[in-house]
């Protein structure tokens, strides 16, 4: 009787144990293929398409972390196959996701059948309407075929649902971007009504960086008395000229006791930054100081002790600090170029050299970031480095009038020598 009550037991232990066995296979074996790619792009290309195991659920699931840039260095008729047997898998067991017709989508395309990827987009967005990656794509399919209204609204919808996504560059004129951005973030105040705040404040920079400061100001009111819209208000006005009244605005907002500290302490960075300006050097350290103590994970108050210290003459200070404030946002651009800027007044050639190259690892599709790497490369007499450099830059974007002015300083630079 025992032996009976103890077989349903066994036999639910048998099964976790084979559960476990299968998930366990099935990681090692996307695990194995995911490295085979890195290590051999034919190779893996070629495992995605014959590997039985990969069949198994879990490896199908991480099959997700499958970009198409991994098969870029694969030959295209196999690399059309093995999206092709990746997209099978993961329409056959994950019904509810859109990568599966995705990948056929990318498969479609790239043998160049434009209608038959359409359809596929049209499928993977029955699935996942918000899915901001089929939504982009399906706008560049629709701007191929010459669609270009409806490719600028589809490209707008995929702005609108992908807050905090880093979405890939279109090639568009500088006047549409900043109308498919805008009218995104637009739509993105009614999809996300949580993030209004932020929303505006992206709209409103937007807006400054195209010089409508007009509309910036007027649309940053609509959200007024929010510390945050407040903080950046003041950011303008100390970006404008007015020191005093910037100042007033970040003592304001350091006098409100209850505020978040990481926004006190942007204040307290702002507030002597404006002191700076004003010749007020020992209001603006007392400034930077309580900032520092406020927040000291954070970037804004080293930025402030670095500008204190580049006023007084103290570079090698200045690094330091800018050194710190990289440290704290590694991913800030803006940040890595003012410690090149620095380093390389410093003597320290190596570390600004580093600098702007993550800055262009980070901002690869800003030609103003290649720029600044190729003038640095031609200055330090790295030719070879800078013709690289550009050629990758122009490869992208050759009828950029700003690289062709380049390329013609570099092929100069390469006569005189």
């Amino acid at each position: 009787m025992k032996r009976t009550r103890l077989w349903p037991v066994i036999l639910v232990a048998a099964l976790t144990v084979a559960v476990e066995a299968v998930s366990m296979v099935g990681v090692w074996t996307w695990d194995v293929t995911a490295r085979s790619l890195r290590r051999d792009a034919d190779a893996g290309a070629a495992a995605l398409i014959d590997t039985t195991l990969l069949d198994l659920p879990p490896a199908v699931l991480r099959s997700r972390r499958l970009l198409t840039g991994d098969l870029a260095a694969v030959e295209q008729g196999t690399a059309v196959m093995a999206l092709e047997a990746v997209a099978h898998r993961q329409i056959r067991c994950m019904v509810a996701h859109p990568e599966g017709y995705l990948n056929l989508a990318r498969a479609e395309l790239i043998r160049g059948r434009i209608f038959e990827g359409q359809a596929d987009l049209a499928k993977a967005l029955d699935r996942d309407p918000t899915c901001p990656f089929s939504i982009r794509l399906l706008g560049l399919v629709t701007l191929f075929q010459g669609r270009f209204e409806e490719a600028l609204d589809l490209l707008a919808q995929a702005e609108a649902v992908a807050p905090g996504y880093r979405l890939p560059p279109v090639e568009l004129g500088s006047e549409d971007e900043s109308r498919v951005r805008l009218e995104g973030m637009e739509r993105r105040l009614a999809t996300y009504p949580r993030l209004r705040v932020e929303t505006l404040i992206s709209i409103g920079q937007s807006l400054r960086a195209m010089g409508r400061l007009d509309e910036a100001t007027l649309r940053m009111e609509e959200a007024a008395g929010d510390p945050r819209a407040d903080l950046v208000r003041a950011q303008w006005t100390l970006n404008d000229g007015d020191a005093p009244a910037a100042a007033g605005m970040a003592q304001g907002l350091v006098q409100q006791r209850r505020l978040p500290t990481k926004i006190r302490a942007a204040a307290w960075s702002l507030l002597s930054r404006a002191l700076e300006v004003q010749g007020d050097s020992q209001g603006a350290l007392a400034a930077a100081q309580r900032a520092l103590r406020l927040a000291p994970e954070s970037a804004a108050p080293y930025l402030a002790l670095a500008r204190i210290a580049q006023g007084r003459g103290d570079i090698d200070e200045a690094v330091n600090h800018l050194r710190r404030a990289w440290g704290m946002d590694p991913a800030n651009v803006g940040i890595l170029f003012q410690f090149a800027q620095a380093a390389e007044k410093a003597g320290l050639k190596a570390d600004a050299r580093l600098a702007l190259e993550r800055a262009l690892d980070l901002d690869s599709g800003n030609t103003a970031t290649v720029l600044r790497l190729v003038d640095f490369q031609l200055r330090t007499g790295a030719l070879m480095e800078a013709t690289m450099t550009l050629s990758r830059a122009l490869d992208r974007a050759p009828a950029d009038p700003g690289l062709l002015r380049m390329a013609e300083r570099l092929r100069r630079e390469v006569t005189k020598r």
